[in-house]
Protein backbone atom coordinates (compact mmCIF):
# COMPACT_ATOMS: atom_id res chain seq x y z
CA UNK A 1 0.00 0.00 0.00
CA UNK A 2 1.05 3.60 -0.92
CA UNK A 3 2.33 5.90 1.75
CA UNK A 4 0.64 9.41 2.34
CA UNK A 5 3.56 10.81 0.64
CA UNK A 6 3.58 8.77 -2.40
CA UNK A 7 0.26 10.25 -3.15
CA UNK A 8 0.99 13.28 -2.65
CA UNK A 9 3.95 12.75 -5.27
CA UNK A 10 1.63 11.25 -8.11
CA UNK A 11 -1.00 14.13 -7.60
CA UNK A 12 1.32 16.57 -8.07
CA UNK A 13 2.92 14.76 -11.09
CA UNK A 14 -0.48 14.63 -12.65
CA UNK A 15 -1.49 18.25 -11.77
CA UNK A 16 2.00 19.10 -13.13
CA UNK A 17 1.08 16.98 -16.12
CA UNK A 18 -2.03 18.42 -16.66
CA UNK A 19 -0.99 21.93 -16.42
CA UNK A 20 1.57 21.72 -18.41
CA UNK A 21 -0.75 19.86 -21.51
CA UNK A 22 -3.04 23.16 -20.54
CA UNK A 23 -0.79 25.29 -20.94
CA UNK A 24 0.57 24.17 -24.73
CA UNK A 25 -3.17 23.63 -25.49
CA UNK A 26 -3.96 27.04 -24.57
CA UNK A 27 -0.83 28.63 -26.42
CA UNK A 28 -1.20 26.93 -29.55
CA UNK A 29 -5.12 27.07 -29.77
CA UNK A 30 -4.45 30.75 -29.42
CA UNK A 31 -2.04 31.30 -32.03
CA UNK A 32 -4.61 28.91 -34.71
CA UNK A 33 -7.51 31.51 -33.45
CA UNK A 34 -5.52 34.49 -34.43
CA UNK A 35 -4.33 33.21 -37.61
CA UNK A 36 -7.90 31.89 -38.27
CA UNK A 37 -9.22 35.41 -37.39
CA UNK A 38 -6.22 36.85 -39.60
CA UNK A 39 -7.83 35.00 -42.69
CA UNK A 40 -11.24 35.64 -42.26
CA UNK A 41 -9.89 39.49 -41.94
CA UNK A 42 -7.95 39.48 -45.01
CA UNK A 43 -11.61 37.70 -46.68
CA UNK A 44 -13.27 40.67 -45.09
CA UNK A 45 -11.21 42.93 -46.73
CA UNK A 46 -11.33 41.84 -49.87
CA UNK A 47 -15.02 41.83 -49.49
CA UNK A 48 -15.32 45.52 -48.45
CA UNK A 49 -12.53 46.36 -51.39
CA UNK A 50 -15.07 44.49 -53.97
CA UNK A 51 -17.89 45.46 -53.01
CA UNK A 52 -17.29 49.36 -51.70
CA UNK A 53 -14.40 50.24 -53.15
CA UNK A 54 -12.08 52.83 -52.23
CA UNK A 55 -13.21 56.95 -52.38
CA UNK A 56 -10.00 58.44 -51.05
CA UNK A 57 -6.33 57.77 -50.69
CA UNK A 58 -6.80 57.75 -46.93
CA UNK A 59 -9.01 54.81 -47.34
CA UNK A 60 -6.95 52.88 -49.46
CA UNK A 61 -3.86 53.34 -47.06
CA UNK A 62 -5.97 51.69 -44.22
CA UNK A 63 -7.10 49.44 -46.47
CA UNK A 64 -3.07 48.33 -47.07
CA UNK A 65 -2.23 48.87 -43.62
CA UNK A 66 -4.86 46.40 -42.23
CA UNK A 67 -4.08 43.96 -45.06
CA UNK A 68 -0.10 44.16 -43.96
CA UNK A 69 -0.60 43.44 -40.60
CA UNK A 70 -2.79 40.67 -41.12
CA UNK A 71 -0.42 38.81 -43.39
CA UNK A 72 2.28 39.64 -41.11
CA UNK A 73 0.27 38.04 -37.97
CA UNK A 74 -0.36 35.11 -40.78
CA UNK A 75 3.01 34.74 -41.38
CA UNK A 76 4.39 35.18 -38.03
CA UNK A 77 2.17 32.63 -36.79
CA UNK A 78 3.12 30.03 -39.17
CA UNK A 79 6.98 30.45 -38.17
CA UNK A 80 6.01 30.25 -34.85
CA UNK A 81 4.32 26.84 -35.51
CA UNK A 82 7.81 25.73 -37.09
CA UNK A 83 9.70 26.93 -34.53
CA UNK A 84 7.57 25.40 -31.37
CA UNK A 85 8.27 22.39 -32.89
CA UNK A 86 12.16 23.17 -33.12
CA UNK A 87 12.07 23.97 -29.58
CA UNK A 88 10.12 20.80 -28.49
CA UNK A 89 12.94 19.10 -29.78
CA UNK A 90 15.41 20.95 -28.41
CA UNK A 91 13.84 20.62 -24.72
CA UNK A 92 13.73 16.71 -24.66
CA UNK A 93 17.52 16.26 -26.46
CA UNK A 94 19.15 18.93 -24.38
CA UNK A 95 18.82 21.74 -21.60
CA UNK A 96 20.27 24.69 -24.10
CA UNK A 97 16.78 25.99 -25.19
CA UNK A 98 16.78 29.54 -26.66
CA UNK A 99 12.83 30.43 -27.58
CA UNK A 100 13.90 34.48 -28.09
CA UNK A 101 12.79 33.95 -31.71
CA UNK A 102 9.42 32.49 -30.59
CA UNK A 103 8.92 35.76 -28.07
CA UNK A 104 9.50 38.05 -30.48
CA UNK A 105 7.21 36.26 -33.30
CA UNK A 106 4.70 35.76 -30.19
CA UNK A 107 4.73 39.58 -29.95
CA UNK A 108 4.90 40.56 -33.71
CA UNK A 109 1.15 38.52 -33.84
CA UNK A 110 -0.43 40.00 -31.27
CA UNK A 111 0.84 43.31 -32.49
CA UNK A 112 -0.24 43.06 -35.74
CA UNK A 113 -2.95 41.56 -35.44
CA UNK A 114 -3.98 44.32 -32.79
CA UNK A 115 -3.18 46.89 -35.54
CA UNK A 116 -5.15 45.04 -38.11
CA UNK A 117 -8.43 45.44 -36.14
CA UNK A 118 -7.94 48.49 -35.53
CA UNK A 119 -7.50 49.55 -38.97
CA UNK A 120 -10.35 47.53 -39.86
CA UNK A 121 -12.76 49.15 -37.33
CA UNK A 122 -11.96 52.63 -38.71
CA UNK A 123 -12.43 51.27 -42.31
CA UNK A 124 -16.33 49.83 -41.53
CA UNK A 125 -16.61 53.14 -39.86
CA UNK A 126 -15.86 54.81 -42.80
CA UNK A 127 -17.60 52.57 -45.03
CA UNK A 128 -20.45 53.08 -42.85
CA UNK A 129 -20.69 57.13 -42.42
CA UNK A 130 -19.72 56.96 -46.55
CA UNK A 131 -23.50 54.99 -47.01
CA UNK A 132 -25.36 57.33 -43.88
CA UNK A 133 -24.18 59.89 -46.53
CA UNK A 134 -25.21 58.44 -49.70
CA UNK A 135 -28.48 57.71 -48.25
CA UNK A 136 -29.51 61.28 -47.26
CA UNK A 137 -28.22 63.03 -50.54
CA UNK A 138 -30.89 59.82 -52.34
CA UNK A 139 -33.34 60.74 -50.11
CA UNK A 140 -32.94 64.80 -50.55
CA UNK A 141 -32.95 63.92 -54.46
CA UNK A 142 -36.59 61.64 -54.08
CA UNK A 143 -37.99 64.73 -52.46
CA UNK A 144 -36.97 66.61 -55.40
CA UNK A 145 -38.20 64.21 -58.09
CA UNK A 146 -41.21 63.72 -56.31
CA UNK A 147 -41.60 67.89 -56.02
CA UNK A 148 -41.27 68.15 -59.90
CA UNK A 149 -43.65 65.37 -60.95
CA UNK A 150 -46.24 67.17 -59.07
CA UNK A 151 -45.41 70.33 -60.08
CA UNK A 152 -45.48 69.21 -63.89
CA UNK A 153 -48.40 66.55 -63.34
CA UNK A 154 -50.41 66.14 -66.29
CA UNK A 155 -47.84 67.17 -68.91
CA UNK A 156 -48.33 64.25 -70.49
CA UNK A 157 -52.02 65.20 -71.83
CA UNK A 158 -49.32 66.99 -73.78
CA UNK A 159 -48.24 63.96 -76.23
CA UNK A 160 -49.49 64.27 -80.00
CA UNK A 161 -51.51 60.84 -79.19
CA UNK A 162 -53.32 61.78 -76.45
CA UNK A 163 -54.01 65.55 -77.73
CA UNK A 164 -55.96 64.04 -81.25
CA UNK A 165 -58.03 61.79 -78.49
CA UNK A 166 -58.82 64.57 -76.11
CA UNK A 167 -59.69 66.46 -78.96
CA UNK A 168 -61.70 64.12 -80.35
CA UNK A 169 -63.29 63.52 -77.15
CA UNK A 170 -64.54 67.37 -76.39
CA UNK A 171 -65.10 68.82 -79.76
CA UNK A 172 -67.47 65.93 -80.85
CA UNK A 173 -70.62 67.25 -82.45
CA UNK A 174 -69.59 70.94 -82.98
CA UNK A 175 -70.86 70.19 -86.65
CA UNK A 176 -73.91 71.14 -85.69
CA UNK A 177 -72.90 74.14 -84.51
CA UNK A 178 -71.92 74.70 -87.83
CA UNK A 179 -74.13 77.35 -89.72
CA UNK A 180 -76.87 76.56 -91.96
CA UNK A 181 -74.92 77.25 -95.62
CA UNK A 182 -76.30 80.24 -98.57
CA UNK A 183 -78.12 78.49 -101.09
CA UNK A 184 -76.21 79.23 -104.08
CA UNK A 185 -78.22 80.12 -107.11
CA UNK A 186 -78.08 76.86 -109.18
CA UNK A 187 -79.30 75.81 -106.02
CA UNK A 188 -82.41 78.57 -106.30
CA UNK A 189 -82.88 77.61 -109.25
CA UNK A 190 -83.78 74.11 -109.03
CA UNK A 191 -86.25 74.71 -106.35
CA UNK A 192 -89.55 74.83 -107.91
CA UNK A 193 -91.09 78.21 -106.97
CA UNK A 194 -94.10 78.24 -104.25
CA UNK A 195 -97.29 79.93 -105.46
CA UNK A 196 -98.16 82.87 -103.72
CA UNK A 197 -102.14 83.36 -103.29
Amino acid sequence: MKTEEELNQEKSLAFYSASVNAYYTTKFEYDKSLSSLSAGGVGLLFTLLTTVGVDSAASLVLYMAAMVCLLACIVSVLVIFNENAKLIVNMVSSDNVNNSKINFLDKLSKYSFGLAAIFIVLISAGVAIDSLIVKKEENKMSINIKGIRNSVDGAQLLKPNQNQQTEQKSVSGVEALKPAAKPTQSQQSQAPATKKD
